[in-house]
């Protein structure tokens, strides 16, 4: 290794770390201070994000009631959301799965082109035969996916987004089918 290789490589180093510090507005003595404080920063974002995403789920439990349907007994329901993070379906599934024993209700939810969806079913709704695993893969194969899972909660997924609201409007004739009605 000779001198000039060194020098030229010791050059680079400083242009990137010039680069780096100018990116978040820092001189390079004051870099690893300003990235320390622009992760806590975000990560302060990200909590107060996951807040609001639950305040959300909150509001929604009122919409779920309005749009639900008897079938067999249990209560069905749906809910399609635009972009939520599936932290936050999964939030709302398990306050509505608490809140109302006899539902079975799909939340479903799309993020960059991927369909995501969340089947949650009461203990109610479970001891008259209804399978979140069973309901979400037949609702997330109308999307062109799949899914499976527990009784009382379960995941699936689909490639095609146009599908994902059909698959919902679907949900009360496959509890229907999983009930044997």
């Amino acid at each position: 290794v000779t001198g000039k290789t060194l020098l030229r490589y010791f050059s680079e180093q400083e242009a990137l770390l010039e680069q780096a510090a100018a990116a978040v507005k820092a001189s390079p003595a004051e870099l690893p201070a300003r990235v320390e404080a622009l992760n806590g920063e975000m990560k302060e974002l990200r909590r107060k994000l996951e807040g609001a995403e639950g305040k959300l789920a909150e509001a929604q439990l009122g919409n779920v009631l309005e749009n639900s349907q008897i079938v067999g007994g249990v209560r069905v329901a749906s809910v399609a959301m635009t972009g939520a993070k599936i932290e936050a379906l999964r939030t709302m599934g398990d306050r509505v799965r608490e809140k109302f024993s006899d539902i079975v209700c799909a939340f479903s939810t799309t993020n960059d082109g991927k369909a995501s969806i969340l089947v949650v079913c009461g203990k109610q709704a479970v001891e008259k035969g209804a399978h979140a695993g069973k309901i979400v893969k037949d609702l997330a194969a109308l999307c062109g996916g799949s899914g499976g899972g527990k009784p009382d909660s379960a995941m699936g997924g689909g490639k095609d987004i146009t599908k994902v609201d059909n698959a919902l409007a679907m949900v009360d004739n496959v509890v229907s089918m999983k009930l044997g009605l």
